[in-house]
């Protein structure tokens, strides 16, 4: 499997921190355009690392340890 980038693990880990962490306070703290977090987190969910549950609005991000372990 390809290794994951720096900012691709970034994300995972300010996700586990806060599952409801949203875009926008992802771009801030990576430094880097809304567009390209969407991106890593397309990718993420291709490496099905990564999936939503829940609505845009009031919806949660799940890692593949929250899945596998029913984390919260």
């Amino acid at each position: 499997m390809k290794q994951l980038t720096e900012r691709q693990r970034l994300i995972l880990d300010m996700i586990r921190d806060d599952n409801s962490v949203t875009i926008p306070e992802m771009s801030r703290k990576a430094n880097v355009t809304e567009r390209t977090i969407k991106r890593d987190i397309t990718k993420l969910q291709e490496l099905h690392l990564l999936k939503r549950d829940g609505g845009r609005k009031e919806g949660r991000w799940v890692t593949v340890t929250d899945a596998l372990f029913g984390e919260k």
